[in-house]
């Protein structure tokens, strides 16, 4: 069986109400019957009274007129008939025995009482039971709008027909139904309003934090959470973000409300912010965007360190080729010897601007970003054995040997043979240029199965690569003994497009550093189609 509903406080409370004051209308009611009825009734009882005298006399004059005694009869008849005779000439007055009687005091008391009670009771059990019925009328529909308005606080709109009639609680009822529909377009378009500031939050790459007037946050984007692991929602922005500093801007921008913008360095992470804060119009709260320009901050050093290493490597065989070419013209050109020597060290500076020039093209073509390149199968070894081999007389002029460690197995790897031709040919010179005479290179190929991928590696000897500079071989123009790199006619760009042209093929390319050797490894994917 469903269990029974319970019934309305609010509207118990009223049907209690009107059915007090339903019984206190009826009680009232049987007091006016019997303040109206007690006249009408008082009025009956005098003529009754007055019939019942003169019946008493009737009585008292046959009795005399049949032989009883006087005296005899007049206590008898007052006995019997509740009343008093005397002897007293009037107009109601009777003659007997010589005498003129009259009689008094007869009232038929109890049955005027009867009638006065029985009239009181009609009228209070009919005013009782009409009251009753317009009572559960009024509570019914009372009941109803009652329960449509709690409804409508709890956010249920249900579409109900209109209620016939001219009355107080119809036009309630119909009042109630013109505010459903207008707290549900309203609704409507709070909600609409709520989707469209989400979706414009969501969209943003920067994130976006709302706090309420005590800086504890309740509303943020999807930027926010991408940049945090734990919940966000009531807590503080020193809390979520572990920034003091973020914290104490939004307590100061509430406390004096105006527009503020900080950096910040660290915040959730290493990185850099801009963050602008700002009041919200009714001083609910705060609203702080935090903009990322770790990447615009990184790119603008780059540009900076490049210009300045441009410069710098630019500098000295211009430097060198203005110097000797000043001396050629101020009269070396008449002693050949001299002439010739001068002649060559043009040559040479010429020859590595040149090969500046070609890295810096080379460079650009790999990180511009419509470098997409072409990647197609190609035979790993293969293509490792023509790089040795084309290098083998370099390295023999330098006294370095190279040793070839090939594959065990198939090494087809998806890559761009031009570009992984260029990759391998930078890490070898590399590896000559930089290692002491007379030790040995070793360029090793290795098939890693399990993992689908195919591992060069060019083994370097000689002195380690601190950590915090291996981590910046890969930069431009960085070098780890710029003297010595240099007099060996590096330009500081080989490196660099070696992870760009990996990046474009979707390579990775990594250095390990230990005090036997530096180790520079290229890991190829197997997966080519």
């Amino acid at each position: 069986m469903g269990e029974r509903p319970k019934a309305n406080p609010s509207a118990t409370s009223l049907s209690r109400s009107v059915a007090v004051a339903i019984t206190l209308a009826a009680i009232s009611m049987g007091a006016a019957t019997m303040l109206i009825v007690r006249p009408i009734l008082a009025e009956r009882r005098a003529a009754v009274a007055s019939d019942q005298d003169e019946l008493a006399l009737r009585r008292f004059a046959d009795r005399v007129a049949s032989g009883e005694d006087l005296e005899s009869a007049r206590t008898g008849v007052e006995e019997r008939c509740g009343c008093q005779l005397r002897e007293e000439r009037g107009p109601r007055s009777l003659e007997v025995g010589g005498g003129h009687w009259v009689a008094e005091g007869s009232a038929p008391a109890f049955l005027t009482n009867m009638e006065l009670a029985f009239a009181a009771g009609v009228s209070f059990v009919l005013a009782l039971f009409l009251g009753l019925l317009f009572s559960r009328s009024v509570s019914r529909r009372t009941n109803a709008l009652v329960g449509r308005a709690e409804a409508l606080a709890a956010g249920t709109f249900a579409d109900t027909p209109e209620a016939p009639g001219d009355d107080e609680l119809t036009a309630l009822d119909r009042s109630l139904s013109q505010m459903s529909k207008t707290i549900q377009e309203r609704l409507r378009g709070l909600r609409a309003e709520q989707d469209r500031l989400e979706t414009m939050l969501d969209s943003m790459s920067a994130a976006v934090l709302v706090t309420d007037k005590l800086g504890r946050i309740h509303q943020w984007n999807d930027a926010l959470d991408q940049m945090v692991s734990g919940p966000v929602e009531g807590r503080t922005a020193e809390e979520v973000l572990g920034s003091a500093e973020l914290h104490a801007a939004i307590r100061e921008s509430r406390e004096r409300p105006r527009f503020t913008e900080l950096p910040l360095e660290t915040l959730a992470g290493p990185g850099t912010f801009d963050v602008r804060i700002a009041p919200l119009r009714r001083g609910d709260g705060m609203v702080a965007v935090l903009h990322d320009v770790t990447r615009a901050r990184d790119a603008e050093r780059l540009r900076r360190d490049f210009v300045a290493n441009a410069s710098h490597e630019l500098r000295t065989p211009l430097t060198a080729i203005r110097g000797f070419t000043e001396t050629l013209r101020d009269g070396a050109l008449g002693r050949p010897k001299e002439a010739t020597r001068f002649l060559d060290i043009i040559l040479k500076h010429t020859l590595r601007l040149q090969a500046l020039v070609a890295d810096l093209d080379t460079l650009s073509k790999a990180e511009s970003e419509g470098s997409a390149m072409q990647l197609e199968r190609v035979d790993v070894q293969s293509l490792v054995n023509d790089v040795v081999a084309g290098l083998t007389e370099r390295a023999k002029e330098r006294d370095v040997q190279i040793v070839l460690q090939p594959a065990l197995a198939e090494s087809h790897a998806r890559a761009n043979q031009r570009a992984l031709d260029q990759v391998l040919i930078n890490l070898v010179e590399n590896a000559i240029k930089y290692t002491p005479k007379g030790t040995t290179v070793r360029v090793k190929t290795e098939v890693l199965a399990e993992a689908e991928k195919v591992v060069v590696s060019v083994v370097n000897p000689g002195p380690a690569i601190p950590p915090e500079q291996l981590s910046r071989v890969f930069e431009r123009f960085y070098r780890v003994d710029f003297g010595r790199a240099r007099s060996e006619g590096g330009t500081g760009l080989g490196l660099a497009i070696v992870k760009h042209l990996c990046a474009c093929m979707d390579v990775e390319v990594d250095a390990e550093s230990n005090d036997d050797a530096t180790v520079f490894s290229v890991r190829l994917n197997q997966g080519y189609s």
